[in-house]
């Protein structure tokens, strides 16, 4: 393990709780950010990765790192990373001894019961469990006045601050308990997704006068997560949609491929495609409703929605590029 869980908390950037997205923790995963795998690139290498590379790493696919893969976001290799750590314990011990400094770090809870003092680590293992989740941080991060649970690092005096306003929380962290909950048994069933560095282009009230950049962050059959540097550009996405918008989206994802190399040829000649979006469509389909992140945001449509008749295109290459692990996986 090449993580220090206890160097990452008190490095940790303030955040407030509407940045997550309470009804699904294993999503904070896909907004992480995580350092690649720099000795190793392209889908050939995709079983060294498993077996050597950092559980946070990423596995860059080309050079410019446009397209890049987390073992975590595909139910086959989260059961490949569990058969090679039954076979390696030390990872798994090396992963168990960057989480441990956490339980000698006390924290205190208090509700209108009292006060309870507890660990830090066992504040992340009740996050993870769904019942535990809503007991302490209430449905969707909200709780009745009544039941608020307050959190202090500091004593049993306080000062206090809401539990659900997630100061505490780290989202590097968090992805190691992810990971350890992963390898020690429970697989999420996710659908094949693959990680982007590529633009594209909205046009605010259809007009190029009104335009704004938004990443591909993450393409599965599903849909599409996108990112947003900034709350400033989110804040515009999300008034600016509320009539029609259009959507330049990249054409080269939209082609079954055979290679990340030739899928990497065809975004770098930039081409897009132009898809019509309104704004009754996101409010639907609750674009808007969570977008876990700190300063920068994320969402995420529908290929139904966004590409409408094109999603069958839109799907197909996406279980091209599955093919491609597939491939060498065999």
């Amino acid at each position: 393990m090449a993580f220090d869980a206890s160097a990452t908390r008190s490095s940790r950037n303030a955040v407030d709780s509407s940045d997550f997205d309470f009804s699904d923790p294993f999503a904070i995963l896909d907004n992480m950010k995580v350092p690649c795998s720099a000795s190793m690139s392209g889908t050939k290498a995709i079983r060294e990765y498993l077996s050597s590379a950092p559980l946070e790493s990423v596995l860059n696919l080309d050079p410019g790192a446009k397209l890049y893969f987390h073992w975590a976001n595909w139910s086959h290799t989260c059961q490949l990373q569990r058969e090679i750590h039954a076979g390696n314990p030390a990872r798994l011990d090396a992963l168990e001894k960057a989480l441990s400094s956490l339980k000698r770090i006390e924290v205190y809870l208090k509700s209108s019961r009292g006060t309870i003092v507890t660990s830090l680590h066992e504040l992340y293992e009740s996050y993870l469990d769904p019942r535990l989740r809503v007991s302490l941080f209430g449905i969707n991060g909200q709780h009745n006045n009544e039941r608020e649970i307050l959190f202090s690092e500091v004593g049993e005096a306080g000062p206090f601050t809401r539990l659900a306003g997630m100061k505490w929380f780290d989202k590097n962290i968090y992805g190691l308990f992810v990971f350890r909950k992963i390898l020690l048994g429970f697989v999420p069933q996710r659908q094949f997704r693959l990680g982007t560095n590529v633009d594209s282009t909205w046009w605010l009230h259809s007009s190029p006068l009104d335009a704004i950049k938004a990443t591909v962050h993450q393409l599965s059959q599903k849909g599409i997560l996108f990112k947003v540097e900034s709350r400033c550009d989110l804040s515009r996405l999300i008034h600016g949609t509320k009539e029609d918008a259009i959507v330049h989206f990249p054409k080269a994802f939209f082609s079954a491929s055979a290679s990340s190399k030739q899928i990497v040829s065809q975004i770098e000649k930039g081409e897009e495609l132009p898809f019509k979006i309104t704004g009754e469509e996101l409010q639907k389909d609750g674009v808007w409703l969570s977008n876990a992140g700190g300063e920068q945001s994320f969402f995420f449509i529908k290929a139904e929605t966004l590409f409408k008749d094109r999603s069958f295109d839109y799907e197909r290459a996406i279980l091209s590029y599955q093919e491609w692990f597939i491939k060498e996986l065999k």
